[in-house]
């Protein structure tokens, strides 16, 4: 009776196998994608079986910025680099979720929210979003200077704020300068089509909520 069992066994294994093997066959896409005056470049693996799914190696170019890494089912696996001009300035692992290189943000400002949920603290702006302020300055690349704001000559800084919690999601995104004329809705706007790249920061070892805030000068188009 048990070699019954492996004769057809085996014929049912290796017809897994292949099953699994021909789920698990890719092709390479390369997609161009334009944004204002900058393309964005990207080359790519995906299923055969299912074409929404990336599986495999992954690249993207807009302007001076890159990045590259590997993707496993649609999600991100393994050491991603992002570099900038040719120079890697951050690398991220996915699988053991950890930073093994990275730079202070220049442009954005953290603070710890306390108990309370109120902003305490100074916190360095590292380890908190993979691609870095190259990556958080590309989607400004969508920005279109508001036709009020244009018309009144209002130019200056914008200041958007939003808390980055714990689980790495951003909520109660609002502006907090009041230059009006349609810039603060349009930053807020820009602001939430930034890629939800977000890691969730860590204070001695744990994932704590904070604030983020990110200023942005805008200088009134000329006629």
């Amino acid at each position: 009776m048990m070699l019954e069992i492996k004769k057809i066994s085996l014929p049912v294994l290796l017809f897994s196998l292949v099953s699994l093997a021909s789920a698990q066959e890719t092709k390479k896409v390369s997609k161009n994608t334009s944004i204002q005056l900058a393309t964005l470049k990207e080359n790519y693996e995906v299923l055969k079986t299912n074409p929404k799914i990336k599986q495999g190696s992954y690249s993207a170019q807009i302007r001076s910025y890159a990045e590259k890494g590997q993707y496993d089912q649609d999600k991100k696996s393994g050491i991603w680099e992002f570099s900038k001009n040719g120079v890697v300035f951050q690398k991220y692992d996915f699988s053991k979720e950890e930073f093994l290189l990275d730079e202070p943000s220049k442009m954005v400002k953290i603070k710890l929210l306390d108990d309370n949920g109120e902003p305490g603290k100074d916190l360095e702006p590292i380890h908190f979003y993979t691609g870095g302020d190259p990556k958080i300055m590309n989607a400004f690349l969508y920005f279109i200077y508001p036709r009020l704001a244009a018309q009144n000559k209002v130019g200056g800084v914008v200041t958007v704020s939003a808390i980055l919690t714990k689980d790495g999601k951003i909520i109660n995104e609002k502006a907090e300068s009041k230059l009006g004329s349609g810039l603060e809705e349009e930053v807020l706007r820009i602001f939430e089509m930034i890629p939800p790249c977000w890691i969730p920061l860590q204070v001695d070892g744990k994932p704590v909520d904070v604030k983020i805030s990110i200023q942005s000068s805008f200088m009134i188009p000329k006629s």
